[in-house]
Formats: structure tokens, C-alpha cells, sequence
């Protein structure tokens, strides 16, 4: 999964325009911990890289 397919599941899920749930998977990934991929758990995914 992208994060354009998150940010879609998050819209349809939170019934919310797709542009405002790639807002929130932006300020998501930009914390630290993932802008420098340390390992993070997020409801069923992991970034490892």
C-alpha cells in the first residue's frame, strides 16, 4: 500500500474529501520517528526500511 491508497481508505472510511486524508497521512509521515523510518507501529503497518 501507498500512501495514496491509506490516505483513500482513511476518506472513505472517515467519509472525509480524499485531499484532507492525504493532509493527515502528510503530517503523519513527517513526525520523526517516520521521516526517519525508525520502526513504528500503526494499526497493522510497519515501516522497517
Amino acid at each position: 500500500m501507498i500512501k495514496i491508497d491509506l490516505a483513500r481508505s482513511i476518506a472513505e472510511t472517515m467519509n472525509i474529501h480524499t485531499k484532507n486524508a492525504e493532509t493527515l497521512t502528510d503530517i503523519v509521515s513527517s513526525e520523526t520517528s517516520l521521516a526517519s523510518c525508525e520502526p513504528v507501529r500503526l494499526a497493522g503497518f510497519v515501516c522497517t526500511a
